[in-house]
């Protein structure tokens, strides 16, 4: 028999190597990929496996039974429904009031599916000369338009069809989509005091807590006392420190932008890392108690980060994640390395429909790899890069930013209020967003404000940091991402290719399926070899 040539033989080679591979490594890496698509969207599959969480947070999107609402505060000065509870929209501005969805119920009362928030921008001639409300009362068609509460510059847009007495209203006003009917506000209570801006224009009803409306500004109005993200802030952290307080420690509270409850996290050591002890814990919306205390790792989305990240097993877990990423990068190339055609690319890349079923076998194996092996290289790299920070550190240099010391807070004093923090930090990065605020207790540790700024692809975890002092809320330090070298500018982009966040629903629905494809290829790949090794068997029994 004439030897086979060096390319044969190279190729050989080469499928042997990635059979190996396969067969030894592919259910880890299945399983390392799957628990990676269900990370994709941790948050929101974590707040549907825990629904108290973002009961008092709903704002009435769809209806909110008095059940899920027991225990809530009632309005200052005024009542809520027919039990008490104070379920829907308070003394807020109307721009600060996300849409609400139809049958919000008040008190086990449900009201009209017109009832809205108050959306967009309204000006002062668009209501100019409309009689405010006095006592509940309402036009002749029985439409109730609403309290005031608010400045005419302060109200968003409206949803068409606002009737107040019969007469629609100009386009600016639309309030109350449709209007609501009479029976739909009844008996519904005024807001306390008589505040309104300048304009006295009337933009709201008097139905709710304004810590059960979602996503609010800022500019949240409580009666007619403005309280911001600052002051719950100050609150949560009061709060959690009341039941969570250890010298060394810190909290770390997360700024989501949509409503609801404030998720934290509890340090009750300094611990850098993945592995640090920590309790996850998530207060009511206006930081007043705490809705839910977990153990990181004790609960399912966090035993799935830690089984992805680290398979369960710390820093060793870690680095076999990290380092089985670079046997799956040459798992990835032997694989299109043998399948790489020499003749007809048409043929190589056909799938045999009416072939046997091994055939088919080989033919979905070959697809899928090829198909998504060019998604799969970036996923495997970036999650390299994530795994390996000193790999990281060596390929890229991106650098870590300097943490100044801060000024120990004084033995019975209390550190600066977020409230003052955040004001200097948002002057130090005016065009920054804020994502998360590290209150440390104790120690030298300085306020860490983190912002996303123009330029940083990742919403969640940007890298961007303004550094206070404890003690006077002074800006110690500023980390601008934007700044950073060549290193830096692609590091800013890693965890965004590899979760997906990179470009919004599409990307991230993308990185879900390229994290099911390890386990459609060792799948394919291991009923392929299965069948073969039996067909090879009965052969060699004729």
């Amino acid at each position: 028999m004439a030897p086979r040539p060096a390319g044969s033989r190279m190729r050989l080679a080469v499928r042997r190597v990635h059979l190996w591979l396969g067969l030894t490594l592919g259910l880890l890496f299945a399983v390392i990929g799957a628990t990676g698509s269900a990370l994709v969207f941790y948050t929101a599959i974590d707040a549907a496996l825990h629904p108290v969480v973002g009961a008092g947070a709903r704002a009435l999107r769809g209806g909110v039974p008095a059940r899920d609402v027991a225990g809530l505060p009632r309005l200052s000065g005024g009542g809520g429904g027919a039990d008490g509870k104070a379920v829907g929209i308070a003394a807020a501005p109307a721009s600060e009031v996300s849409q609400l969805g139809p049958g919000p119920r008040r008190g086990g009362v449900e009201e009209g599916a017109g009832l809205r928030a108050l959306r967009g921008g309204l000006l002062e001639r668009d209501v100019a000369g409309l009689p405010r409300l006095a006592g509940g009362g309402r036009g002749p068609d029985g439409i109730a338009v609403g309290t005031a509460v608010a400045r005419a510059s302060e109200v968003s847009r409206l949803g068409p069809g606002l009737r107040r007495g019969g007469v629609k209203e100009g386009a600016g006003v639309r309030a109350l989509r449709g209007g609501v009917p009479a029976r739909d506000v009844a008996g519904l209570t005024r807001l306390p005091g008589e505040g309104r801006g300048p304009g006295g224009i009337a933009v709201g009803t008097g139905v709710a807590s304004a810590s059960e409306v979602s996503q609010l500004g800022p500019g949240l109005r409580r009666g007619w006392a403005a309280e911001g993200l600052g002051e719950r802030l100050d609150r949560a952290f009061a709060t959690g420190s009341a039941r969570f307080r250890h010298p060394g420690g810190k909290w770390t509270f997360e700024v989501t932008g949509g409503g609801g409850a404030i998720p934290a996290r509890y340090y009750p050591a300094a611990m850098p890392g993945h592995h640090a002890e920590r309790l996850m814990v998530w207060f009511s919306p206006d930081g007043g108690r705490i809705v839910r205390v977990e153990r990181w790792g004790g609960y399912l989305m966090s035993w799935i980060y830690q089984l992805h990240m680290e398979l369960l097993a710390g820093e060793a877990g870690l680095q076999i994640v990290g380092w089985s990423g670079v046997v799956m990068l040459v798992l990835l190339v032997s694989g299109v390395v043998a399948w790489w055609p020499r003749g007809s690319w048409r043929k190589a890349l056909a799938f045999k429909r009416d072939a046997a079923p091994i055939r088919r076998l080989r033919d979905l194996h070959k697809l899928s790899g090829v198909g998504s092996a060019l998604l799969l290289v970036v996923l495997v790299v970036t999650g390299v890069l994530l795994a390996l920070p000193n790999v990281m550190q060596a390929l890229l240099a991106p650098g870590k930013p300097a943490v100044p010391a801060s000024a120990e807070v004084p033995a019975g004093a209390r550190p600066v209020s977020i409230v003052q923090a955040l004001d200097a930090a948002q002057r130090a990065l005016p065009d920054g967003r804020l994502v998360f605020v590290d209150m440390p207790i104790g120690g030298s540790a300085p306020i860490r404000a983190r912002y996303q700024v123009p330029g940083d692809p990742h919403a969640r975890f940007p890298a961007s940091y303004v550094y206070l002092d404890q003690v006077t809320g002074r800006v110690l330090g500023v980390h601008d991402a934007r700044r950073g070298g060549v290193g830096a500018q692609v590091n800013l982009w890693v965890r965004a290719l590899h979760d997906g966040t990179v470009g919004g629903m599409a990307t991230r629905v993308l990185a879900l399926l390229m994290g099911l494809m390890p386990a459609v290829l060792f799948v394919t790949g291991l009923m392929h070899w299965l069948r073969r090794r039996r067909q090879a068997r009965r052969c060699s029994t004729l």
